[in-house]
């Protein structure tokens, strides 16, 4: 029967993964802090490029400029809270 065959499945993949998953990664030293921060920083440029762009987006294809300034307050979040980033790592 199929239940036979599926505990059977299971079992082998519990000895499989049991046996790989101690060693998936070796032992490294730890920089991942700096990284994290790097990355962080790269995230904010690139937030703060998208909001420029999707305003001026809305600013060209909207008949109106009411969308233009609706999304234009989010640069001045994403800048407020890039800043607030910084001081805090400061």
């Amino acid at each position: 029967p199929i239940y036979v065959l599926a505990l059977l499945n299971f079992v082998i993949t519990r000895l499989v993964y049991g046996y790989l998953l101690p060693y998936a990664e070796t032992k490294k030293t730890d920089l991942g802090g700096a990284f994290w921060v790097s990355q962080l920083h790269n995230v904010y440029i690139g937030v703060v490029i998208y909001c420029l762009l999707m305003t001026g987006v809305l600013y060209s294809r909207a008949a109106t400029i009411g969308p233009m300034l609706i999304a234009a307050p989010s640069l001045g979040y994403v800048l407020l809270s890039w800043r607030r980033f910084d001081s805090a790592l400061a």
